[in-house]
């Protein structure tokens, strides 16, 4: 079952309109194709989804020590999410679809098609009903703490536990790491 229905009250929320792109990063002429129609991009599903790749994460720390960055290192099991007007679109990042792209991986315009959307971001799947997430897109970004967390919340309705990397004050912005002390699942 499509979860997009859960995020509508997120986009009918005048806080967070939809937005073209920022595409002061762009590199390559083929980071604002539209790939959505791809059969390697999907739609968000209902949780448990079990088509789904899992992530490989440990969330121990090799030495124990608390304050240690834990980082996600799965490259290979990283999804891009974006919530679209009718659709919040995954796919893997570095997947088949991503590794052909003149930048070898993924954007989230190609998600788009270079139009409109909301928010963007990565996720990884612990499993088929928990998700670690962040709004780390540098062309649909979390605007600030309280659209991560309204994302968040649709994400948990949708069925699923959510590990949100959380918002970093200083930069205003979605952190992209983790410490392991802030591992947090709601």
């Amino acid at each position: 079952m499509n979860a997009s229905p859960n995020f509508d009250s997120y986009r009918s929320n005048s806080n967070f309109p939809s937005r073209m792109p920022d595409l002061r990063r762009q590199e390559f002429d083929d980071e604002i194709i539209d790939l959505s129609k791809s059969p390697q991009v999907a739609s968000l599903r209902m949780a448990p989804d079990e088509v789904v790749q899992f992530a490989q994460i440990s969330e121990k720390d090799a030495d124990g020590d608390e304050d240690d960055l834990w980082l996600i290192k799965d490259v290979n099991n990283k999804y891009l999410w974006l919530v679209l007007q009718e659709d919040v679109k995954i796919c893997l990042e570095n997947g088949n679809i991503g590794r052909a792209t003149t930048r070898k991986r993924l954007s989230h315009t190609n998600l788009s098609g270079n139009c409109t959307a909301f928010c963007g971001g990565e996720l990884w799947f612990r499993d088929s009903m928990s998700i670690y997430f962040n709004g780390g897109s540098s062309r649909f970004k979390a605007r600030n703490e309280e659209e991560l967390e309204t994302v968040a919340n649709c994400f948990r309705i949708s069925g699923y536990s959510v590990c949100s990397f959380g918002w970093n004050t200083e930069l205003n912005q979605s952190k992209r790491t983790l410490r392991r002390g802030e591992i947090n699942w709601s």
